[in-house]
């Protein structure tokens, strides 16, 4: 499980889940990526987890189930879209993922949340549309006339986890 954004400030830091790390990481699958700066390949937090998957063992071959909320998700489409990696499968949890290259053969689940602006900040699909093999179920989280106390309340974890359950 690959956790969401923890630091929303736009300067780089010690928190490796930041605003930075996640225009990378939706930069990395846009047309646009070819304007990022010389040397910046991947955001710190996807770097962070690759670290993490060898500092636990990972081999080349042993089986990955990426799954990520938020800025996690962008970052368990890219381990997907890795063919360095064994990802059978993948779940996004309301990340921006729409152009994402997942390739032929791993099923990736997406789901978003109709209210949430997040999956939108991810584009409208690749230039095929969405990878072959992703599954996208969206779905109303918020009542009629919700009081707005929340800042992304239908972006919360705990609604995500409610569209789940009902899975």
């Amino acid at each position: 499980y690959i956790g969401g954004t923890v630091d929303f400030t736009l300067e780089a830091g010690r928190e490796s889940s930041d605003m930075t790390s996640n225009v990378h990481s939706v930069a990395d699958d846009a047309p646009f990526d070819a304007l990022r700066a010389l040397g910046a390949e991947s955001g710190a937090a996807d770097r962070a987890v690759r670290a993490a998957l060898a500092e636990a063992g990972a081999s080349p071959g042993d089986p990955v189930l990426a799954i990520g909320h938020s800025g996690g998700g962008v970052i368990a489409a890219g381990l997907a879209a890795d063919p360095e990696l064994n990802v059978v499968a993948g779940v996004n949890l309301g990340g921006p993922v729409a152009s994402a290259p997942i390739p032929p053969g791993v099923p990736f689940l997406s789901l978003e949340h109709a209210e949430d602006l997040v999956p939108a900040t991810g584009g409208s699909g690749g230039p095929d549309g969405r990878a072959p093999d992703m599954l996208v179920i969206s779905r109303d989280v918020l009542d009629p006339g919700s009081d707005g106390d929340e800042l992304l309340p239908a972006h919360s974890l705990t609604r995500y986890q409610e569209t789940g359950d009902l899975l």
